[in-house]
């Protein structure tokens, strides 16, 4: 992880109620490294160790963001803050090499926005994909919308993982950049 997010890393070990002053003042403070740290924590899943220990953290976690409409606010607010790959006539406007991140202008915006909507509700599903189902189950929202964002993560997802497969094959970094070339047009679309 290049940010660091893993358990040798003793800013992300902590005792239960050190987990939950933590917590408190991430949605507190609201600061944008607090933001990013927000991001990371609510999609995270008790793999090892005390499950039941994890499991009252993140309900807690749950619990004091959903009370903190300012907390929502700025959450959301991330999920705003993303540049459009397309030109004014609808065309994509690759970087030199000819692609365009897809992590950072299609899946952050959905990803970011689809976690606000689900922590408003108090959903704990960790996948996009999974807490579009539960928003949509809930009736919150718009059934078409959340169809459109549904198909539109998994497109994304599948162009990202699909130019891996040619980029691992041809000796190329790893990245979530698409060659806008190889894109049909209706992936384009």
């Amino acid at each position: 992880c290049k940010g660091g997010v893993m358990a040798k890393n003793a800013q992300w070990r902590h005792s239960e109620r050190d987990w939950k002053i933590l917590i408190e003042s991430w949605v507190r403070r609201q600061r944008p490294e607090d933001l990013l740290s927000v991001d990371i924590f609510f999609d995270s899943i008790v793999v090892h160790g005390d499950t039941a220990l994890g499991e009252r953290v993140l309900a807690h976690a749950f619990h004091v963001a959903k009370q903190s409409r300012d907390f929502l606010l700025q959450l959301s607010a991330t999920a705003r803050q993303w540049r459009t790959p397309l030109s004014w006539l609808g065309g994509f406007r690759p970087a030199a090499d000819g692609r365009v991140d897809l992590k950072k202008s299609g899946l952050f915006p959905i990803v970011a926005s689809v976690r606000a909507i689900a922590i408003k509700h108090g959903i704990r599903e960790q996948s996009t994909a999974a807490r579009l189902r539960a928003i949509s189950d809930l009736g919150v929202g718009s059934a078409s919308d959340l169809d459109t964002l549904t198909d539109a993560h998994r497109d994304l997802l599948g162009a990202v993982l699909s130019q891996q497969l040619i980029d691992g094959e041809m000796g190329v970094a790893l990245s979530t950049k698409v060659e806008v070339r190889r894109l049909s047009a209706e992936a384009k679309r």
